[in-house]
């Protein structure tokens, strides 16, 4: 399953995903992991973000597979969203052909100089009301996109997936969708909404 994959790799699949992730965002994981934060904001005053840049991201055997069981709809976040037209769908399967990552492009962003920095700015008695809101949150240090998949939607003989979805996808912002065939869809481009996070908790 790619939760236990991508633990392999030391990334967090996320329950919930938006453009609002991005490297450098503080995430509140009991809250739906909504961005409560820019870790700069707080340790600069500054309203800016640090540098970041997109390269090529190694995952190996990102394969999924999910039970519809006569669900009408499908979410899995990052990914795609399909609003209705499943019901005649039993499963959904799908794999990911290339994978992008956002990560910092300074060094002194990396993870353990910047801990350190958030060790001796927290020790500051006049900083104590910022870190109480931060402590206990995530710290995302890069963002994992799915940039090229195939999603494969299994049904009874002779269901036409594709006339019953019709245009109910949604995808990432700049994301193409093509369908290959009456049961499979490929999504590209998508560098906007991640799948998946690399992090570090706030304590």
């Amino acid at each position: 399953m790619m939760p236990q994959v991508l633990r392999e790799w030391g990334l967090r699949l996320l329950g919930a995903s938006s453009e609002e992730i991005i490297p450098g965002a503080v995430l509140n994981p009991d809250r739906g992991f909504q961005r409560e934060w820019y870790l700069r904001h707080a340790l600069d005053g500054s309203t800016e973000e640090w540098p970041t840049k997109l390269c090529d991201g190694v995952i190996a055997n990102v394969d999924w597979e999910r039970s519809l069981g006569g669900k009408a709809s499908l979410r899995i976040p990052g990914i795609v969203t399909i609003g209705g037209g499943l019901q005649r769908a039993q499963k959904g399967s799908f794999h990911i052909n290339e994978v992008k990552t956002r990560i910092f492009t300074l060094p002194e962003l990396d993870d353990i100089p910047l801990q350190l920095r958030v060790r001796e700015w927290h020790s500051d008695p006049a900083n104590l009301p910022k870190w109480r809101k931060l402590r206990g949150k995530w710290f995302v240090e890069s963002t994992w996109y799915a940039t090229d998949y195939l999603l494969e939607l299994k049904g009874a003989s002779g269901a036409d997936i594709q006339a019953e979805v019709a245009g109910d996808i949604t995808v990432g912002l700049g994301a193409d969708v093509e369908w290959v065939n009456a049961r499979t869809i490929r999504v590209t481009g998508n560098t906007s909404v991640p799948f998946a996070i690399r992090y570090w908790p706030l304590r």
